[in-house]
């Protein structure tokens, strides 16, 4: 039993820390709370015995310490003491529990919590049960650390962490006590058990034994916060709402009695405001909107019910969401925050990838386009181009024209330095490239290599805009006028698929032409003579002047 009263908590603490977030907040409560209920039960089951059956406990599970005489054991003893001393920890425990249920019911890191809540009771049962001082300073000082974690559990708020950071800093205090205590005991009675020093003290000089004493009761006074060293007890006391609330209020009602406050804090009223959302008021019981653009739609198909939930639910900081509240400034390209739904004709001002650039960024992918997956689980991809240097005006028109809203303003990047035949440039990294990537492109195990491949939606984003940046980047003429697309990356099936589709979007007639590249047999496509001119007056709306070289035309033609 005595056992199954130590483990248990600790149990529901790494269930809930470690899978609250596959139990969900209503499971991981209700298993955290069950567990210490079946702590309570064992412990009242012990109590029977110890007390009322006079009997003593004693649970030895390994050794730990053994220098030289001095020996201690994980071992854990059960007398009429530490018996009834289980039963108002257990009991106070799950009746905290219960509490915490209800009392933190709208908090969306609930897991978080109770598992931290679980994780105190253990190390007090630890505590009260250990058979030597060392045993009971591994509760005593873990009692802290949990103290500190609970205490600082919205961590966001600078009062809680003023608070936890007071409290801890006191406790060390009563913690060099404790070992000084221990040390003394080590280098009187050569022992800490419990028993071993109870058993010698009537022999041991008072003096020492006085010592001893005043250095518990000192550490005790700083962890229990006697008069004297309860300053750290006054700040921890921080609870669902959130000070700034009525602190607003406050400043309100001075604001509209005090004519000279209105200038001195006029400038102010907005940050006031804002710094109000990390709570439950108004500015929340609204909802959260978040837009993804990407998407097109709501997230989660959901309105957020707070700023927390909607951090833990798209891993994004509470910081940075209030930032871009209703600011109607994109995140990362891809969010808007907002307390009301926003008017459809403002998405569509914000959205990013357009269909038409969607379709522009096909063809760069069906020709020398490259997506590259940033390292990190959470990075995303990014599109790079490596483009000749006797294209430069295609490269700048690219990064500064097509691609402007999504590549940086840096320069082109030449190689190699000396005499630079090529230049690179690269968008930034966006979800959107990242799920591309799983569409393009598949592992080769064999290779050990991502090789390209063509997407099964490819039709959806494959239009005249497509088909002539396809061209610019990765086709070329010969005489005739005969017109090619190259198609090196993709296999046989893949190019017949790139022919069919061509057949049916534009009756473009098209045959292969078969070269060998460092071995390998590498396929391209060949406009026919009779669809020469219908593919030539679809791409030259969009064709740049420096690159009609291509289809053997002049710049101003």
């Amino acid at each position: 039993m005595l056992l199954v009263t130590l483990i248990t908590p600790l149990i529901g603490s790494i269930v809930s820390g470690f899978f609250g977030r596959y139990l969900g907040a209503n499971l991981s409560k209700i298993f955290v709370t069950l567990t210490i209920f079946i702590s309570m039960i064992a412990s009242y089951s012990i109590y029977i015995d110890v007390i009322l059956n006079d009997q003593e406990i004693t649970l030895n599970i390994l050794p730990w310490i053994s220098i030289e005489y001095l020996e201690i054991d994980w071992a854990f003893t059960i007398d009429k003491l530490s018996g009834s001393m289980l039963i108002p920890v257990t009991t106070i425990s799950f009746f905290v529990h219960i509490f915490a249920c209800s009392y933190m019911s709208s908090d969306p890191h609930q897991p978080r919590f109770f598992s931290y809540l679980s994780l105190f009771t253990f190390f007090m049962l630890i505590l009260v049960t250990g058979n030597s001082y060392l045993t009971m300073f591994i509760g005593w000082e873990f009692v802290g650390v949990t103290s500190y974690l609970l205490i600082s559990f919205w961590f966001t708020r600078i009062t809680a962490m003023k608070s936890a950071l007071s409290a801890i800093l006191l406790n060390r205090m009563g913690d060099t006590f404790f070992i000084i205590g221990m040390l003394l005991l080590i280098s009187t009675f050569g022992s800490l058990n419990f028993a071993t020093v109870f058993s010698l003290t009537p022999y041991i000089d008072s003096n020492i034994l006085y010592l001893i004493m005043l250095c518990f009761l000192i550490a005790t006074a700083a962890k229990s916060a006697q008069f004297g060293l309860h300053n750290w007890l006054l700040l921890a006391m921080e609870g669902k709402k959130n000070s700034i609330k009525f602190t607003k209020i406050n400043l309100f009602n001075e604001y509209s009695y005090n004519p000279s406050m209105k200038k001195k804090y006029s400038n102010r009223s907005h940050t006031i405001f804002k710094r109000d959302i990390y709570t439950k008021n108004e500015y929340n019981n609204k909802g959260i909107y978040v837009y993804d653009l990407y998407l097109n739609s709501v997230c989660n198909e959901k309105i957020f019910s707070s700023i927390s939930e909607c951090s833990m639910k798209l891993h994004i900081s509470r910081n940075t969401i209030s930032k871009y509240l209703n600011t109607h400034k994109l995140f990362k390209s891809q969010y808007i925050f907002s307390t009301h739904k926003l008017d459809g004709n403002i998405i569509n001002s914000l959205i990013v990838f357009t269909p038409i650039l969607k379709n522009i960024i096909t063809g760069f992918l069906l020709g020398d386009g490259h997506l590259r997956k940033l390292s990190g689980n959470r990075s995303n991809s990014r599109l790079e181009f490596t483009i000749g240097i006797k294209n430069i005006d295609y490269a700048n028109y690219i990064k500064y024209t097509i691609l402007n809203q999504i590549c940086t303003n840096s320069k082109l990047t030449f190689w190699p330095k000396e005499n630079p035949s090529q230049c690179w440039f690269s968008t930034k990294s966006y979800k959107y490239f990242t799920d591309l990537c799983k569409s393009w492109y598949y592992n080769d195990k064999v290779l050990n290599q991502r090789i390209k491949r063509l997407p099964y939606n490819l039709t959806e984003n494959f239009s005249k805009e497509t088909l002539a940046y396809w061209f610019m980047d990765d086709g070329y003429s010969e005489l005739g006028p005969m017109y090619f697309l190259c198609t090196d990356n993709f296999t046989l099936k893949e190019v017949h698929i790139l022919q069919k589709l061509l057949k049916n979007k534009f009756n473009l007639d098209s045959g292969l032409k078969i070269r060998k590249n460092n071995n390998k047999i590498c396929y391209r496509i060949k406009i026919l003579k009779k669809s020469s001119i219908d593919f030539q007056n679809i791409i030259k709306p969009y064709i740049i002047p420096s690159m009609k070289y291509k289809l053997k035309l002049n710049m101003n033609d």
